[in-house]
């Protein structure tokens, strides 16, 4: 099936377009038709971790949402949610675990060193183009259709903000393990920082979506507050952080 096009994504592509136009003229129905069979290719082709995959359950969800399977939905939608936090979780943990540099000798220690440094590098370069990837989706043609603090728009910006947060908190600890006369240190904490002010804009406007939807007191603001206040405070803005967490305690007193 898909050696159809040149491209890996040219048949999802294809089906999610025929979603988006089947959701413009309002026929809901059938785009969460297109959805389901879109979803069951990629889960036979592609990782169920891969974007496409989490990105169609997403759509799922919304036109189901607007068919009124609300409960539905929500499972479709946890469903996604648990399919990105188990593959930023496993990710973040291999990278992670090269790191082991024990060794009979020196020389053999140096080659296990050399070995990890190499496995790092690729598991960071699989984490910038997984997060690459979500952000090129985040303008799919279905996002369009909903408005900005629509709660599948929203839980997508948190999706965005996880991605980059790991992919930052690995970047600095690469940086860590570099030497500070090298520039490379000064380049890896630059691209940590980028990515960890990007997290935070995505988390800060999907604050703004639950609480324009939800008030509060929904479970979501807290929890976004948190990430939203890492962010904060891996950037250099503690006070910030602290000010974010305090307000969300004080609502929760009053």
């Amino acid at each position: 099936w898909l050696s159809y096009g040149t491209k890996l994504e040219y048949p999802f592509e294809a089906l999610h377009c025929l979603a988006f136009f089947h959701a413009r003229d309002n026929d809901w129905k059938s785009s969460a038709n297109v959805l389901r069979s879109l979803i069951l290719r990629s889960e036979q082709h592609l990782p169920t971790c891969h974007p496409i995959g989490i990105a169609g359950l997403i759509d799922l969800s919304t036109a189901l949402l607007n068919l009124g399977q609300s409960s539905t939905a929500i499972k479709i939608s946890l469903r996604a949610s648990h399919n990105l936090a188990l593959y930023l979780s496993e990710q973040e943990s291999l990278y992670f675990s090269f790191h082991d540099t024990n060794g009979p000798t020196d020389e053999v220690r140096n080659n296990i060193d050399s070995s990890n440094t190499l496995a790092r590098l690729d598991q960071l370069e699989i984490l910038k183009a997984f997060a690459s990837y979500m952000r090129y989706l985040n303008r799919r043609k279905m996002s369009s259709l909903l408005s900005l603090d629509h709660p599948m728009r929203v839980l997508f910006y948190c999706f965005l903000g996880d991605s980059l947060a790991v992919l930052g908190s690995c970047l600095k600890h690469e940086a860590t393990l570099i030497a500070a006369s090298d520039a490379n240190r000064d380049r890896l904490l630059q691209e940590s920082e980028t990515f960890w002010t990007l997290a935070g804009s995505y988390y800060r406007t999907a604050l703004k979506g639950w609480t324009k939807m939800y008030g509060m007191h929904h479970p979501n603001v807290p929890a976004t507050a948190c990430s939203m206040a890492r962010c904060l405070h891996e950037t250099g803005n503690s006070p910030q952080a602290i000010n974010l967490l305090s307000s969300i305690v004080c609502s929760y007193r009053s």
